[in-house]
């Protein structure tokens, strides 16, 4: 064993390797709010280095900050420095260790809180029970282009910054696993209609990077032997492609299996509890001709000799076991089997084994708490004092998702198509309460004008008359903003004109009716408007999750509607308005505006591709954000109602 595993190993760049055990990736989760290194991710690297591995594959950097697996992924910015990253390459490569960097697009598997309507190379659907994936859309040929150009530049960056390598990440149903499946790839053009075409876009970013970097720079690649779907790759397609690969010049494949669909990489669909893919590589072997490195569930002494010994793989690959013990060389050399699970791993209990297999979203919530418990063990040997996680994968999910969203909200946005509010549920509610805005402004400046005709400059006060012609104006301000604010989301395929076609219906129906009932229906908006905005400035969870224009547009006129809604309750008051009729059009504006809402998040959900199931599941999130809370936004309905109808005291704001 220590002749076969320890013997050096040359790749066809010229990179040595000083034996055959290579520390494959694993999803830190240690960035930086720029996807930056922190110090944290460098001690865990030095651990790893000194760990006896020849080399250490990064866990995903994404050639994209926008399609990114988690926010706390390391991000390449070509037009950044790479001084972060070139630290980390010195204290790797000064254990005699090469680090080679895992280049990885998310594609139709980027979380809807990063992205809300992902690349892929054709349409496609999430299954019902992955509520943190959106609907994917088919590329164009220049967004193809343009991730081509992104692999390439960011393979130079890792060149500068002192990498010894880039692997390209084409499996576990990312964007490149997805071209070279027939189960993702239906195109028929030059990018899908066949196994080389579905091979180009790979075959192009390996050329993109062997003609950006010089002959000593490895590029591995990382594909799936099966994608362990109907329809997908098989072992004679990856079979095709590797030979594809190995013509194009890569210098060296790694093996891997299935996608977030079937959790195969973590040894959900294998038939047996070591060296999951082995069986499939006779037929990918005799098309190889780099090194071939294998990895998933090899942690024993007898199947690295196996493995070694008949030419089935030329390194082995592991991840979990240096999450686990320090130097898992040293024990593999005194016969032990490493350790490769989580503590208390509910997909280790054998009565719930076919259970997980009729339902498939259990089988993948195991693999998340799993998951989720490494990511905290990773966390927990970042520090000074390294130890294991003492958490439960349960607790470890829920710890997980309380860092995603702590660095969402301190991550940059730079585009609405890259926000779409943060977490899915806020983002959708924001957006229906935003798009009929515009309409109802309109309608207000409308009614307004009229109403300052019929009464006549002789009856008006001074103060009055000039906070009037104020609120004149800057609701002919606000709607034209809003406006510009509805045509940007048309633009991104909401469902804008369906929805201000059924507000204008509302508002023509209000039209019709005297002008004292569309004064006090101004008077009821008003009032809720400033309540709402009250709660809002009080730091409400929508508010803290609106993109960035909607909240400076808000913050900056949020005090002006709240100081002239007095000026909506004295023109009804000159006007002599009914309190039947100011009831009436109280409880039409309060009724619609709860309806509209529900509407609205329906219809975006619905143009968004959702299923039904997960469509009513945004909706009842919508209903808990909305009535949650130490001042929930719901009640600005029932408190601006009772401001318009004077049954609970209040204060008026006076210029």
């Amino acid at each position: 064993m220590t002749e076969l595993l320890e013997r050096p190993l040359v790749l066809p760049c010229g990179l040595t390797l000083k034996n055959r055990l290579i520390k494959t990736a694993t999803a830190e989760g240690l960035s930086d709010r720029f996807g930056r290194p922190t110090l944290r991710l460098l001690r865990l690297y030095k651990q790893w280095a000194a760990s006896g591995a020849s080399a250490i594959i990064t866990g995903n950097i994404h050639v994209d900050s926008n399609h990114r697996e988690q926010w706390r992924s390391l991000v390449i910015d070509t037009h950044g420095s790479p001084a972060r990253f070139k630290i980390l390459t010195q204290r790797v490569r000064r254990e005699h260790c090469a680090l080679i960097a895992q280049l990885n697009h998310g594609g139709p598997q980027t979380p809807n809180d990063i992205h809300h309507h992902p690349f892929s190379p054709s349409d496609s659907k999430p299954p019902w029970y992955f509520l943190d994936y959106n609907p994917a859309r088919a590329m164009s040929h220049d967004e193809i282009e343009s991730v081509i150009e992104q692999f390439s530049s960011a393979a130079r960056f890792c060149h500068n910054a002192g990498f010894s390598g880039v692997q390209i990440h084409a499996a576990h149903g990312y964007l490149l696993s997805a071209f070279l499946s027939p189960a993702w790839n239906h195109r028929t053009d030059k990018w899908g209609s066949n196994a080389t075409d579905r091979a180009r876009i790979v075959i192009r970013i390996i050329e993109g990077i062997k003609n950006q970097t010089n002959h000593q720079f490895a590029v591995g690649i990382k594909l799936n032997c099966r994608d362990f779907i109907k329809g997908g790759t098989t072992e004679e397609d990856c079979a095709e492609t590797v030979r594809l690969l190995c013509d194009a010049g890569a210098d060296f494949i790694e093996i891997s299996g299935g996608s977030y669909l079937t959790m195969a990489m973590s040894g959900q669909k294998a038939v047996k509890s070591s060296a999951y893919f082995a069986d499939y590589l006779p037929k990918i072997r005799q098309q190889c001709s780099v090194p071939l490195l294998l990895t998933g569930g090899i942690r024993d002494k007898e199947t690295i000799d196996r493995l070694l010994g008949d030419h089935t793989a030329d390194l082995i690959g592991m991840a979990r076991p240096f999450c686990l013990v320090d130097r898992p060389i040293a024990l593999l050399r005194a016969g032990k089997t490493l350790p490769g699970k989580a503590p208390c791993s509910s997909a280790s209990k054998a009565w719930r084994g076919s259970l997980r297999r009729l339902l498939p979203s259990l089988a993948t919530l195991d693999h998340y708490r799993e998951q989720a418990w490494f990511a905290d063990t990773l966390h927990c040997k970042s520090r000074h004092h390294p130890t294991l996680s003492a958490l439960s994968p349960k607790s470890a999910l829920n710890a997980f998702y309380q860092r995603e969203e702590q660095h969402r909200r301190d991550a940059p946005q730079y585009t609405l198509n890259a926000w779409w509010g943060g977490r899915i549920t806020e983002s959708i509610a924001n957006t229906a309460l935003v798009i009929p805005v515009s309409c109802f402004e309109q309608f207000f400046c409308d009614v307004l004008k009229q109403c300052q005709l019929n009464l006549g400059k002789e009856n008006q006060h001074e103060d009055f008359k000039r906070a009037l012609n104020s609120l004149i104006e800057e609701e002919s301000a606000h709607s034209a903003k809003h406006k510009a604010m509805n045509k940007a989301l048309s633009e991104m395929g909401y469902p804008v004109e369906q929805l201000e076609l059924q507000i204008e219906k509302h508002l023509n129906a209000l039209r019709r009716k005297p002008l004292d009932y569309q004064a006090a229906y101004v008077a009821a908006a008003e009032a809720q408007i400033a309540e709402v905005s009250k709660r809002i400035l009080a730091k409400h969870k929508l508010y803290q999750d609106m993109h960035p224009p909607w909240r400076h547009f808000l913050v900056e006129h949020a005090s002006d509607e709240i100081q002239h809604q007095w000026v909506s309750e004295a023109l009804v008051e000159h006007m002599d308005v009914p309190r039947w009729t100011r009831f009436k059009a109280t409880v039409d504006f309060n009724l619609y505006s709860l309806l509209k809402l529900r509407y609205g998040v329906w219809m975006l959900c619905r143009s968004r591709q959702f299923s039904r199931v997960k469509s009513t599941q945004i909706l009842l999130s919508t209903e808990w954000i909305l009535w949650s809370g130490h001042k929930p936004l719901g009640m600005a309905w029932l408190k601006g109602a009772a401001d318009a109808l004077k049954l609970i005291p209040k204060i008026k704001s006076q210029p």
